[in-house]
């Protein structure tokens, strides 16, 4: 079980994140969190608990249609066709979901994470929350990692268009995120601390898109369980 938040005091808070900006610092909350450390090796354990439980997996192939009844799937070793039937189907494709099902409607939003050294953190030993100016539900985050870097995120803007295999970062986003994480830092990050980036696409049901430039712009609409 995850111990119980608890209140912390201004120093014990600087001990924690070396890098806050002390003027003005009442103290923190420190909270934990469950942690997935290596996200293809939960696929790897899920795929051999299925199979142990009498499953069948395939892999190398590509689903060309979905039903309700059954799919279409292309051997990518070979390029056979080969239609499989099942009592059930689970489209979980994510943002690529309507591909295979027109009836599925869906308004992707993009997330990116910057990776930043934990020096210019000042190496903090815990996880930085920081709420968006004007938003009492969004913040970004600094997650410290095991081998000293830091993850930070995370942003949530509407995406045009298709969505792509592999979403670019644009420089707004990093903008952005320096921006956030600059009001509760004693000194300043830039891009020359910036080491990296990456970006993923969140499968929203579509809805109506309030302003792409608001906090609010996409947190509201209807998430698929565990995104």
């Amino acid at each position: 079980m995850l111990r119980a938040p608890r209140l912390l005091t201004a120093r014990q808070t600087t001990r924690l994140l070396p890098g806050v900006r002390a003027e003005g610092l009442l103290g923190g909350i420190l909270s934990f969190d469950g942690q997935l450390v290596d996200d293809a090796r939960l696929v790897v354990g899920i795929a051999r608990t299925a199979a142990r439980e009498g499953a069948r997996i395939i892999t190398r192939c590509s689903a060309e249609s979905v039903s309700a009844d059954g799919v279409v799937v292309r051997d990518e070793t070979t390029g056979r066709i080969i239609p499989v039937r099942a009592r059930a189907v689970v489209n979980a494709t994510g943002v690529h979901a309507d591909a295979l099902d027109p009836s599925v409607r869906l308004s992707p939003s993009r997330g990116t994470h910057l990776v930043l050294d934990g020096a210019s953190l000042g190496h903090p030993t815990a996880a930085l929350t920081v709420p968006l100016e004007g938003s009492v539900s969004r913040f970004v985050f600094a997650l410290p990692q095991p081998d000293g870097r830091v993850f930070a995120g995370l942003t949530d803007e509407p995406v045009d268009g298709p969505a792509a295999r592999v979403p670019e970062v644009p420089e707004e986003d990093v903008d952005f995120l320096l921006t956030q994480f600059n009001r509760a830092l004693e000194t300043r990050l830039t891009r020359a601390d910036v080491l990296g980036s990456f970006a993923g696409l969140r499968p929203l049901l579509q809805g109506t898109a309030p302003a792409r430039t608001s906090p609010a712009s996409t947190p509201s609409r209807s998430r698929p369980t565990g995104r």
